[in-house]
């Protein structure tokens, strides 16, 4: 899965200087409905989300390899 929030915007008002809106923010099967200031408030969000995950996602690889690194280390001192 790629580290991707899709967005959808709907305006609330169709007064030219509400610009708030509703955002519809999905990730792979789960979905919410976001009440946001305007569309850039909400593309932030979006952002700082995808950033979080795609830190996460190179946090877990790290231990990922850290942790075979480690077996593969203790398979060779027992093979001594």
């Amino acid at each position: 899965m790629s580290a991707t929030i899709m967005t959808r915007f709907k305006r609330v008002s169709a007064d030219p200087a509400d610009r708030s809106v509703i955002a519809t923010l999905q990730y792979g099967d789960a979905s919410c409905n976001a009440l946001f200031q305007s569309s850039e408030h909400a593309q932030q969000v979006c952002s700082f989300i995808e950033a979080a995950l795609r830190q996460a996602k190179d946090e877990a690889r790290a231990a990922a390899a850290k942790y075979v690194r480690g077996a593969a280390n203790s398979l060779d001192v027992q093979s001594d």
